[in-house]
């Protein structure tokens, strides 16, 4: 029964065009500034500091770390995106009237949050796929199997984190306009959170502190790793200093009070935050009285 819930929840989200969109909205929007002149100026900014270096090296590693952020702002605007079904259903009386049927609570609650990490993880995967399709296409050096491997584990669990956080968020949302408001915002926001759209080294030193204990900033430091792994050494010639000095300024790694966090350690953040909201939003789901 969970699995036909999960279905239904799964062909009216990619039934509804308009909201796959919206939901790809930040990480598209995040795509087209770094097209049209966030990225020159990214690059620009390293062949002033290195001018010895590759120009095709220096690009390949900006692209990479975009492709990092859209790929990490995709599971979270996705994720958000999945539970417009249950605002849907709750403004329309849908969700009153499978509280009344011979349907479990359980399974209507999970087929929502299941539901929703589905939908999260195929629109993702499908971003990591385009991500390296174009990486391939401008003579970029693809990830390899263990990079892959890792991403594809890393934006699971990420996908898990933002999808079960979204639903924590929707249990609180009435009404279509305030969904559509906060999905606004979101798209709005989350780039800056994450420091997808300003390298960390751009930002003030409070906020990139308060910044890292977000699961956003640490979610995108996490899908860096793998992403830049292959262009920073290209970039930096396996020069520690400059490695270092990237590594700093583009927020390829945390830390919090001089230690550096490392990606299990990351990773097992997003993972027990995971299952506490899963919890919650389970309980708040199972709470709801249309």
């Amino acid at each position: 029964m969970i699995w036909t819930i999960t279905q239904r929840h799964l062909r009216i989200f990619f039934r509804d065009r308009q909201n796959v969109f919206f939901s790809l909205l930040s990480p598209l929007i995040l795509f087209a500034l770094y097209k049209l002149f966030l990225g020159n100026l990214q690059i620009t900014s390293l062949q002033d500091e290195w001018p010895m270096a590759d120009d095709d090296a220096i690009r390949n590693f900006v692209d990479s770390w975009v492709y990092a952020g859209m790929l990490m702002l995709t599971t979270l605007s996705t994720g958000l995106g999945a539970m417009a079904i249950f605002i849907d259903d709750r403004i329309s009386g849908r969700f009153a009237d499978f509280i009344v049927s011979p349907l479990r609570r359980r399974d209507l609650v999970l087929g929502y949050v299941i539901g929703g990490f589905l939908i999260a993880a195929s629109i993702s995967m499908l971003v990591l796929i385009l991500s390296q399709v174009l990486t391939a296409i401008s003579g970029g050096s693809l990830m390899d199997v263990t990079d892959i491997l890792k991403s594809i584990l890393y934006t699971l669990v990420m996908c898990a984190t933002f999808s079960t956080l979204a639903g924590v968020v929707a249990t609180f949302i009435r009404t279509s306009g305030a969904f559509s408001s906060l999905s606004a915002l979101v798209g709005t926001f989350a780039g800056f959170l994450s420091m997808a759209y300003i390298p960390a080294a751009g930002l003030p030193d409070g906020v990139v502190r308060v910044l890292n204990w977000l699961p956003f900033a640490q979610s995108a430091t996490l899908l860096r790793g793998p992403f830049t792994r292959k262009s920073l050494n290209e970039l930096s010639l396996q020069q520690n200093e400059i490695r270092d000095r990237l590594t700093e300024y583009y927020g390829l790694a945390i830390s919090f009070g001089g230690h550096t966090l490392s990606a299990t350690m990351i990773l097992g953040i997003l993972a027990a935050i995971a299952i506490v909201l899963a919890v919650v939003a389970s309980w708040r789901i199972g709470r709801v009285v249309a």
